[in-house]
């Protein structure tokens, strides 16, 4: 079939044997296996040093969906009574997560903007350009009998230099424009914002999360041609920069780590045989040493079995994941440095790392003993391809405070509180019946109570007149519980920050119960949840950095190349947007008379309207119209207003004369 073979020439087969030969002996070298058992120690070493936090990291997940710890469960189970368990925990992540998701995506408005650096000064050449022009127009005017003074040439030169100076900056503003639409389309088509956002829910729930770019996939791209009439899907391959969220259980860093720039890190992949044939292709990679995993791990697979696997398994929802253990095959991928020495006798180019006694930055993938990809870390400052946040940061280590370490002894508490409710509920719903059995005839039914029931009793032999059968009503402790559980609840919201409000809770007291006062506690609230803001705009920084840089080395269009700056703009406007939002809406109302019309003008009003709309996910320009349709709507309005008083003809003339009219409504703009 035309299309479907490969043609090449036999210089080309050879030559592909010959290197498939070499990358084969290659794999086979001892030095290989030295490559890797130097990385392998490493890995152990990350592995142990984070088992402590892989097992807060599954407290904290039972926490988030409600779980007791099982040793917990297995008291309370000996105990009896109930095993309710509160969603504390759960709402608290749920609200924060949502608050956090409002802030940052919020219609119509980027979380960043790219701010091109100032050129202070002009470089020392084009200097010396001017100085050239200006010395040749001199000497051209002074040829011709213009007497030209020192200082007119030096007031021509800074002239000459400011112009240039603005027009540079001018021009550096447009590249930094190109540039932000063009890094705002890369994480459109990547989905970054769905990454992000799974992030965001592992900075709540874990001590950290974890955002990882960009990263080259060889992903599947759909177009469509049309043949003789007819539509068909076309389906090709294409390297995209990607930015992936990273679970925290995938992530080992070494065990005194600092920051994700910090030493050395190991991430865990689980792959699938069709995941490492898309990895063909793909700069760095081997397509030999991929082709010798596959064919070494073609039946049995290869899983590197933790303690937790399980337990994390279970609570992502993938009970039976072992069944399908024999398509999956683990890989390691590890940033950090390696000894020079290693990297050539493996068969790294020694002009990439001339001095052989110093360490160099790779990247470096590991299945087994086989290494299918070893590269030098490109980046300039040696940054990695991670950035990691903690909801709380704790100095000096990577790993953080989430809202389940915040509320765990809260979490405790309010349990114990609703399993002592629901408990006592049970024993104080119905009477405790005390009976001395030897006074009942035979065959009465002790435990059957029902109304009006007869109670058939003997004399007490004793001669006393105690009835035979007692009733006693437990104390209901309702109330008392219900406050303890109160009391906790609103110490939870202290400790976080965000009060009820923010979750819509309507039953509220005191300022809350108006506008204003409900606006500026909001403002209060806003305060707490700036902390967490400022760390999710870190994952914002990093990853418009990361892909200007990306852009700036890897592509070729020049017209949007420019040094720049990143903007993260939660913490800095997003959070005040949300009162913002009140206040314009409280001047709109406020403005809408008459005499405040006359003094701001349609025109002012229009103004308001637009930036009222922009946050309601509105087409503005669908409701207000622009400059041109404003003003012949106006003029129209006016004309309809002056024929219903004066002359057609005298209404024309004085129309001309006013210019642009003003009106007192709304509709007036629509």
């Amino acid at each position: 079939m035309v299309g479907l073979v490969r043609n090449a020439t036999n210089q080309q087969i050879h030559n592909s044997k010959e290197k498939q030969r070499e990358e084969s002996e290659q794999l086979n070298n001892p030095v290989i296996t030295s490559l890797s058992a130097h990385v392998k120690r490493k890995w152990e070493a990350s592995r142990q040093a984070k088992e402590r936090i892989e097992k807060r990291m599954l407290k904290n997940g039972r926490q988030r969906q409600s779980k007791y710890e099982p040793e917990k469960l297995a008291d309370i189970r000996e105990f009896g009574g109930s095993e309710i368990y509160m969603q504390l925990t759960n709402f608290k992540m749920r609200t924060i997560e949502a608050w956090i998701n409002d802030i940052m995506f919020q219609s119509g408005e980027k979380p960043w903007t790219l701010k091109p650096t100032t050129i202070p000064e002009l470089s020392p050449e084009l200097e010396k350009q001017i100085e050239g022009f200006i010395t040749q127009q001199a000497d051209e005017a002074m040829n011709a009998g213009i007497e030209i003074s020192s200082d007119g040439i030096k007031s021509k030169f800074e002239e000459i230099k400011n112009v240039m100076s603005a027009r540079i900056n001018e021009i550096a503003k447009e590249r930094a424009g190109k540039m932000e639409d063009k890094i705002e389309d890369q994480l459109i088509d990547c989905k970054w914002e769905h990454e992000l956002k799974a992030v965001i829910k592992d900075m709540v729930t874990y001590p950290a999360g974890i955002l990882k770019g960009p990263v080259l996939l060889n992903k599947k791209t759909l177009a469509w041609e049309q043949a003789g009439g007819k539509w068909s899907p076309k389906v090709g391959r294409e390297l995209q920069p990607h930015y992936l969220r990273v679970s925290p259980f995938d992530y080992y860093p070494a065990p005194n780590a600092r920051g994700q720039n910090d030493g050395y890190s190991f991430e865990r992949h689980s792959l699938r045989r069709s995941n490492l044939n898309d990895m063909k292709g793909v700069a760095g990679f081997s397509d030999t040493a991929i082709d010798e995993v596959l064919e070494m791990y073609r039946n049995g697979g290869l899983h590197l079995w933790l303690w937790r696997d399980q337990e994390r398994a279970n609570l992502e929802g993938r009970d039976n994941e072992w069944l399908d253990s024999d398509d999956i095959i683990d890989a390691l991928e590890f940033n950090g440095t390696i000894p020079a020495s290693l990297l050539i006798d493996w068969g790294m180019d020694e002009s990439k790392v001339p001095d052989r006694n110093a360490e160099y930055m790779v990247n470096c993938w590991w299945i087994g003993n086989v290494v299918i990809k070893c590269v030098l870390n490109e980046d300039p400052l040696d940054r990695r391809l991670y950035h990691v946040e903690s909801f709380e940061k704790l100095p000096s280590s990577i790993w953080g405070l989430s809202v389940a370490d915040i509320l765990e002894d809260i979490q405790s508490v309010v349990n114990a509180c609703a399993r002592s409710l629901v408990n006592n509920m049970s024993i104080a719903s119905g009477p405790q019946v005390e009976v001395h059995v030897d006074r009942l005839p035979q065959g009465e039914e002790v435990s059957d109570v029902y109304p009006l029931k007869v109670w058939q009793t003997k004399s007490d032999p004793n001669g006393t007149n105690n009835p035979a059968v007692r009733f006693h009503n437990p104390n209901p402790m309702a109330d008392v519980l219900l406050r303890v559980y109160e009391f906790y609840d609103n110490l939870a919201d202290q400790y976080l920050g965000v009060p009820s409000y923010v979750s819509g809770d309507s039953n509220q007291k005191g300022a809350a119960k108006t506008a204003s006062g409900l606006s500026m506690l909001m403002t209060a609230a806003s305060r707490g949840i700036k902390q967490v803001i400022s760390h999710v705009d870190g994952y914002i920084e990093f990853t418009v950095e990361s892909m200007h840089y990306y852009n700036m080395v890897k592509l070729d269009d020049d017209s949007i190349k420019g040094d720049a700056k990143v903007l993260a703009r939660g913490t800095a406007s997003l959070v005040a947007k949300e009162q913002q939002q009140i206040r314009r809406q409280e001047f709109l109302g406020i403005t809408n008379n008459e005499a405040d019309l006359s003094i701001i003008g349609m025109e002012g009003r229009k103004k308001l309207l637009r930036e009222a709309i922009k946050s309601l996910d509105i087409p503005v320009d669908d409701i207000i119209p622009d400059d041109n349709n404003f003003v012949n709507k106006m003029k129209q309005a006016a004309m309809m207003e002056l024929e219903q008083q004066i002359p057609p003809e005298q209404g024309a003339q004085a129309l001309d004369a006013a210019g642009q009219p003003t009106g007192g409504a709304d509709a007036a703009l629509f």
